[in-house]
């Protein structure tokens, strides 16, 4: 389980060991306790935390990150890096947690991919179509 302080900018990776049974819906948060490593005493009990919990894992041949994804043309592409720079390559996409996203085809491991900001390289693209459009 990765936690989150957005007030101090702490994060830690810690085991859950208790879940209240009920919430509040007024802010809804839940009460939990977390063992996390805390010896330099920098997390304090009753801090408001973000969680993260991983309920299961997947091994995939290949997965890039969300960000990486565009769509063009009704297609989902990743930008790779090509001799001329980067171009949009389709892709067939599988399972995501929302962070990392499945790439069942049109990319293999080890190539070069925009790994953010793509949006850019696609808004740079559709400047250079809206040129030559007569």
């Amino acid at each position: 389980m990765r936690v989150t302080s957005a007030d101090t900018g702490l994060t830690g990776e810690g085991m859950l060991v208790y879940v209240a049974p009920f919430g509040s819906s007024a802010n809804q948060t839940l009460t939990a306790r977390v063992l996390l490593d805390n010896k330099q005493r920098l997390w304090s009990p009753g801090l408001y935390v973000t969680a993260h919990i991983t309920l299961a894992e997947t091994q995939v041949p290949l997965a890039v990150r969300s960000v990486a994804l565009q769509t063009l043309e009704d297609e989902s592409v990743v930008f790779v890096q090509g001799k001329d720079g980067f171009e949009p390559r389709p892709v067939r996409t599988g399972r995501t947690d929302g962070e990392w996203i499945e790439i069942a085809s049109g990319l293999e491991p080890g190539e070069a991919y925009a790994a953010a900001n793509s949006f850019i390289l696609k808004a740079e693209l559709g400047k250079g179509s809206a040129e030559h459009a007569d």
